[in-house]
């Protein structure tokens, strides 16, 4: 259905500027479901690699902890954590770089070819976490212009402070553009930025501050 809805709009030639409210309401579902299925997600690529070296693990809405049972003065060994911190970065980006190539391929704009644009989008966490990270710095009067799991592993491996953050983020800007400019047909242009603008950063408050600590508190 949500595939047939979208090959008619494209099919009926329509104005690629024009304004679809339903669309909109669609694209805006689909970016909230994007962040928190992309933050657990990342969240599980930490897991997955704590288990798989013999940790318990715990998780909240939007961070996870690693420890041996009933071992209160357990110090984390430096090469797990930089394992088990790379594990929620690979997660992102995997997800991301898989979705994308086969969007790619995709002939029909049908309900798979939404659920894979959107989660090719899950990279630009990675740009995101800069942006605020540099807001922070310039603003805040935080320490680093970097932040997130990507400073944790430059500076745990005595690398530049961006050593993770850049790269990362320069990866995100192609796939977002390509996304964009390039996969997303024209007709849902602006009701897919403006959905991007709103139910992106309504989805983030959504999730962080009101859905998130209550079905999964803090630690």
């Amino acid at each position: 259905m949500l595939g047939h809805s979208f090959n008619k709009v494209k099919a009926s030639g329509e104005n690629k500027f024009q304004f679809h409210l339903k669309h909109f309401m669609l694209f805006t579902i689909l970016f909230y479901l994007s962040i928190i299925i992309g933050t657990i997600s990342h969240e599980f690529g930490h897991i997955i690699v704590a288990k798989a070296l013999g940790y318990d693990v715990k998780m909240d809405y939007h961070s996870m902890d690693w420890y041996i049972k009933d071992k209160i003065d357990f110090i984390k060994p430096i090469k797990h954590d930089i394992l088990i911190t790379l594990g929620g970065v690979l997660m992102t980006i995997g997800i991301s770089l898989i979705s994308f190539y086969m969007v790619l391929k995709q002939k029909l704009i049908d309900t798979k070819f939404w659920l894979l644009l959107f989660g090719s989008l899950f990279i630009s966490r990675q740009l995101i976490n800069l942006m605020m990270s540099t807001i922070g710095k310039l603003f805040l009067n935080e320490t680093s212009y970097y932040g997130g799991d990507e400073l944790a592993l430059s500076q745990m491996l005595h690398c530049h402070d961006g050593f993770f953050s850049l790269p990362t983020a320069l990866l995100a800007t192609f796939i977002c553009y390509m996304i964009v400019f390039k996969v997303l047909p024209k007709v849902y242009f602006v009701s897919f930025m403006t959905s991007a603008l709103i139910g992106g950063v309504s989805g983030y408050y959504f999730w962080f501050y009101k859905l998130g600590p209550l079905i999964l508190p803090s630690l």
